[in-house]
C-alpha cells in the first residue's frame, strides 16, 4: 500500500513539473481552441449573443 502511494505520489509530482503544451514546445502557454478566446462581456449579453467573433490571420 505504501509502494502504491508513493508511485502516485511520483507520478503526479512529474505530471505537474511538465509545461503545459497545446502541441509543441513553440506553442507552450497558447489555447488550444481559439473559441475560447471569444471576448464575452456586459455589451454581447445586453445584445443577446449578437457579438460575433470575426477571422483573423488568415
Amino acid at each position: 500500500m505504501k509502494a502504491k502511494i508513493a508511485v502516485l505520489t511520483l507520478i503526479l509530482l512529474v505530471a505537474s513539473l511538465s509545461p503545459a503544451t497545446a502541441g509543441n514546445e513553440r506553442r507552450i502557454g497558447t489555447s488550444g481552441a481559439q473559441e475560447l478566446r471569444i471576448p464575452v462581456g456586459a455589451r454581447g449579453t445586453a445584445l443577446g449573443g449578437a457579438i460575433l467573433a470575426d477571422v483573423q490571420g488568415i
